[in-house]
This record gives structure tokens, C-alpha cells and sequence, in this order.
């Protein structure tokens, strides 16, 4: 939130045009200035930036929903607010890029929080083992799509 704050700010706005004015006619010059106007366009879409995060919360509390029926379906006995403490923190860690797409890093980081929180070690890697097979799963239509639009694409 702060975060956010500060890049929206004026304040880091006039910093960005400082420093494009001091690279002027450079890439780093372009690049802030399209940074600059991206912020300045956001500031007056207060409704658009709400809906664009309403819209994510409901998305992450879907998917931490979809690990929770998981964990019931398992045998899992970790209260349903802990999902929403250790779903993200998992999703934080598996974008370390370490491996390719957090695989195996997604994994190893539920079953360490989830085991931290009181589940069967077993118990935890087999969900964190269905997650990625429903992850695989609903990815598919998404790849067949674009196999399918590639062939056309080379026809």
C-alpha cells in the first residue's frame, strides 16, 4: 500500500521527470516518461484501479478457496484463514526465480507452512502435489488454444 502510494504520489512524479530530464535523449529517459504517464493516467481512474483490485481479491480468494477444498478433501484440519496467510506467502516465494515457473519451490514452501501450522507432512506434499495437478489441469485449454492458433498461424 505504501508502496503504491509513493508511485502514484506527485512527489514521484516530479522525481521521474527530474530524472528523465537528466537522461534526456537515452532509453532510461523513455522509459521514465512512459512511467510517468502510466501513473498520471491511473491517478484519475480511482474507479477503474478499485474494480482492477476488487477483481484480484476475488481471484486470489477463489484460488485460496480452491486449496482449502483441497486440504478438506485430504484431511487437512488448518483453519480456512490460514489459507489466506499462507497461499500468498507461497505464491511470493515461487516467484523467486529459482526454477522455472516455482516448481517445486511452491510446493516445498506449502508443505514447510502448512506442516508449521499443524498438518501431517504427508498430508501437506499431497496437496501441494493435487494443487499443481489441478494448476496442469486447467492450464490445458489455455495451451491447446495456443498450439492450435500457432499451426494456424504457420498455415
Amino acid at each position: 500500500v505504501a508502496g503504491t502510494l509513493i508511485f502514484f504520489s506527485p512527489l514521484f512524479t516530479r522525481l521521474m521527470q527530474k530524472t528523465a530530464h537528466r537522461y534526456q535523449g537515452t532509453r532510461v529517459r523513455a522509459f521514465l516518461l512512459e512511467t510517468v504517464k502510466i501513473c498520471q493516467s491511473y491517478r484519475s481512474a480511482h474507479r477503474d484501479v478499485f474494480v482492477a483490485i476488487l477483481l484480484t481479491l476475488v481471484a486470489q480468494s477463489l484460488v485460496i478457496l480452491v486449496y482449502y477444498t483441497l486440504a478438506i478433501g485430504l484431511g487437512i484440519a488448518v483453519p480456512l484463514g490460514s489459507y489466506f496467510v499462507i497461499v500468498p506467502v507461497v505464491f511470493l516465494v515461487a516467484s523467486i526465480p529459482v526454477s522455472v515457473g516455482g516448481l517445486g519451490v511452491r510446493e516445498g514452501a506449502l508443505v514447510v507452512l502448512l506442516t508449521a501450522s499443524g498438518a501431517d507432512k504427508h498430508a501437506a506434499t499431497a496437496l501441494s502435489f493435487s494443487y499443481l495437478l489441478v494448476l496442469l489441469i486447467t492450464s490445458l485449454p489455455g495451451g491447446l488454444v495456443f498450439l492450435l492458433s500457432k499451426r494456424d498461424a504457420r498455415k
